[in-house]
């Protein structure tokens, strides 16, 4: 598979039956190139950025280049953003680690005090995921650093809360949809939820970087 052409047919229910299955083939096949690109890494180290070259192919996508070479363009980005893919994901599990332990200690503790502690571990854990939503899109849109990136996600995600529990809402309904059918898991599960995420987000981004003359990716 070369490129990410949909399938050229005339109108009709056709015609949408082979373009739908052709949207299909191409995210079953982005979605193993994901899981292949994240064993080469050995896991740890192919996770984050074959997943953010995977959101980044499906940015291109859905922006119209739909004759890019898939393969070369993933390895292309993925080796690009080797190190920093992993830089981030480092430091967002490390945030999600510190929050879990603060918020398993303090239930722990038996004191008047520990409740206060907890509303304010709520807090941060709220802007958590917020910024767990939109920094991977962020990531492959901004041409930033890290520490920008990671303001970028957090700032958007709180001045549009609409469209972040949208976002965190519908990521939650894929997650229970390929639970239920665990087959679909190996050819859908992050190429639906990075076409999901950018769809909804992404002309969002785009006018607040045309506003604010955010420099962003090819």
């Amino acid at each position: 598979m070369k490129g990410m052409s949909t399938i050229d047919t005339t109108d009709g229910w056709a015609g949408k039956l082979l373009n739908g299955l052709g949207w299909m083939m191409v995210f079953a096949y982005i979605n193993l190139l994901w899981i292949a690109f994240t064993f080469m890494g050995l896991i740890i180290f192919g996770i984050s950025p074959a997943t953010t070259a995977l959101f980044a192919i499906v940015r291109k996508w859905l922006q119209g280049d739909r004759d890019l070479k898939i393969l070369p363009t993933f390895w292309k980005i993925y080796k690009g953003d080797f190190l920093k893919a992993n830089l981030l994901g480092l430091i967002i599990v490390v945030i999600g680690a510190v929050l879990y332990i603060d918020f398993y200690f303090l239930v722990a503790m038996q004191h008047w005090f520990s409740t206060v502690l907890l509303m304010l571990i709520a807090v941060f854990i709220a802007l958590y995921l917020v910024i767990l939503v939109h920094i991977i899109p962020v990531f492959v849109h901004y041409e930033a650093s890290i520490w920008s990136h990671l303001k970028i996600a957090l700032s958007v995600g709180v001045s549009h809360l609409g469209r972040t529990a949208l976002l965190l809402f519908g990521s939650l309904i894929i997650f229970y949809l390929l639970l239920s059918y665990p087959g679909t898991i190996p050819f859908f599960s992050v190429s639906s939820l990075a076409a999901y995420t950018l769809l909804v987000s992404l002309n969002m981004y785009e006018k607040i970087s045309q506003r604010h003359h955010t420099p962003v990716e090819e």
